[in-house]
């Protein structure tokens, strides 16, 4: 079995009302890996602390 493919799914949205996020930041994030192999089996991970990126 090999890998074949690997795609990333980046996703940002608004953090909740909770006060103690929301005075460290306002977005959260969360990346998710999508790995795909020539056998047809193919698997999800999704990271621990997001993805940290700077918006331009």
């Amino acid at each position: 079995m090999k890998i074949t493919d690997v795609q990333t799914h980046l996703l940002t949205g608004p953090c909740t009302l909770d006060p103690y996020l929301s005075q460290l930041r306002r977005v959260r994030s969360a990346a998710f890996i999508e790995i795909h192999t020539d056998s047809g089996v193919h698997g999800l991970g999704e990271t621990y602390a997001g993805y940290f990126c700077r918006d331009y």
